[in-house]
């Protein structure tokens, strides 16, 4: 047993050293081993490093991970690296490397097809022995099947390339050159007007005091000279009161307005917050309140600091559209902060909701008992959050974006009841809020408290999703004919 131990600190240190071979075994051991051993993700780190660093049997495995996504940290397939990584371990002359590297020239997986290549590797495993069937994983779908390969198959698209960084604030194409009016007048006939009614609420209120106060000094004292002074003054404070309350709610509420007409949620939208539907009003809460409260850039604050932030930092997108697999892909609120990324899908849906996380919809009973059915947005996220890395990883190469977490989130109203809800995991980063904004704030500050600062990867990803916000005019126009098109 001492033994063992010993042998296992060893293959650590070799591994902390750069011995690869060590790096390889440290990999295995934290995929194969049991209780709190057992950490693929850190497996999977020492594999990758593994591989890197040329150690074979590395390569191989690395590359069977990337192609079943079965054991690695992150949702979906990567056959361009898994073909990276065949290719390293083919060129090194293993069969079986060269094996599943013709397997995939065959079949497009990974790498353009190419039936002359295919067959030249695959003969140079059979050369050596080696010969199996082809692995499900890889090959080509049968006939009637194909929307399932060009499911499995990321989209192509060209990104382009991020600008170099310039000097300066940020500015969104989208939102042009506008500067918001930072001030409301501080007089307006609006104001006088709510609060002279609020001043007559005021007075009627300060009446019935005043009624009140008469009736405890009959009781108390038989009488009194004073009842016509106090009525006079309860009448007066009550209209003083209520006409400086109202006043100030009617500025209020201008200002929230103006406030409103000039984030980059309504110069995007460009309509009024009363006519937009309920959802639409319901993200429009949210990025107020985050806004306010947790102060993300919002496309206008200077460029991410090079040091540690003190609080939260980062952008808030609503209604951001990305080329998907299956179509143009519509978020409904993007987060993205100096630690996570934060896809929210956001519903206006009032009632009990109820369903499994893995159902396409989830029942929906209104609190006057009508039963309808919607869309479970977790599902709609999973292709969301596909999309966005599809689109990190291109403009990101060589960028690790597992290390970066994402967290899928459905958010309700407050009128919406969601402890019906099962198989929402955690460990899965999928959750389910109710009850609007200060919901949203309490679970992002929360989140954000667990990770350690990642300023280096995250400038990285905001460059990224600043690059991707200046081609929504396009995307827009995409997604309009396709919806047209459906």
């Amino acid at each position: 047993m001492i033994r063992m131990v010993m042998a296992a600190e060893e293959i650590r240190r070799q591994a902390q050293a750069g011995d690869a071979n060590a790096q390889y075994l440290l990999a295995i051991k934290y995929y194969k081993g049991s209780g709190e051993e057992r950490d693929p993700r850190q497996g999977f780190l020492w594999m990758k490093v593994s591989a890197e660093g040329g150690c074979l049997r590395a390569q191989k495995a690395l590359g069977l991970l990337y192609t079943s996504a079965q054991h690695a940290p992150f949702p979906s397939e990567e056959p361009t690296e898994a073909v990276r990584m065949y290719r390293l371990a083919a060129e090194q002359g293993d069969a079986e490397a060269q094996y599943w590297l013709g397997q995939c020239y065959m079949t497009g997986y990974g790498v353009e097809a190419s039936e002359e290549e295919g067959k030249r590797w695959i003969s140079a495993a059979r050369a050596k022995g080696y010969d199996v069937e082809p692995d499900p994983l890889i090959s080509r779908p049968e006939e009637g099947n194909a929307s399932q390969w060009e499911f499995s198959k990321p989209a192509e698209v060209n990104y382009g390339t991020p600008e170099p960084e310039e000097e300066g604030e940020r500015r969104s194409s989208i939102l042009g050159e506008a500067q918001p009016v930072q001030n409301v007048p501080r007089f307006d006939f609006d104001y006088l007007k709510t609060g002279l009614i609020f001043a007559g609420v005021g007075c009627i209120g300060g009446l019935v005091l005043a009624g009140i106060a008469a009736l405890i000094l009959a009781l108390l004292a038989g009488g009194s000279s004073l009842y016509g002074i106090i009525t006079v003054v309860f009448a007066i404070a009550g209209a003083v009161i209520g006409f400086y309350y109202g006043y100030n709610v009617a500025f209020q509420r201008a200002g929230d307005k103006l406030y409103f007409r000039n984030t980059p949620f309504y110069l995007q939208h460009q309509e009024d917050y009363e006519n937009l539907d309920r959802a639409v009003q319901n993200q429009y809460e949210i990025y107020v309140t985050l806004q306010k409260e947790l102060q993300p850039f919002c496309y206008r604050s200077p460029r991410l600091a090079k040091s540690p932030f003190g609080n939260f930092r980062g952008y808030m997108i609503p209604s951001m559209i990305l080329p998907g697999r299956r179509g143009m892909n519509v978020l409904d609120l993007l987060l993205v902060s100096e630690k996570a990324i934060y896809v929210l899908n956001v519903s206006g849906i009032t009632g009990n909701v109820s369903g499994n996380a893995e159902d396409e919809e989830w029942r929906v009973q209104s609190y006057t008992g009508r039963v309808r059915y919607m869309a479970n947005p977790l599902k709609k996220n999973e292709a969301d959050i596909q999309s966005l890395q599809d689109a990190l990883r291109a403009l990101c190469p060589g960028f690790w974006l597992h290390d970066v977490p994402i967290y899928s989130v459905a958010v309700f109203g407050g009128h919406a009841n969601v402890e019906k809800l099962e198989g929402i995991s955690k460990e899965e980063n999928q959750f389910v809020l109710a009850g609007g904004g200060e919901k949203v704030r309490g679970f992002v500050e929360k989140q954000e408290s667990r990770h350690v600062l990642r300023t280096k990867e995250m400038t990285q990803v905001m460059k990224a999703v600043e690059h991707l916000l200046k081609q929504y005019p396009e995307n827009k126009r995409k997604a309009d004919r396709e919806r047209r098109h459906n």
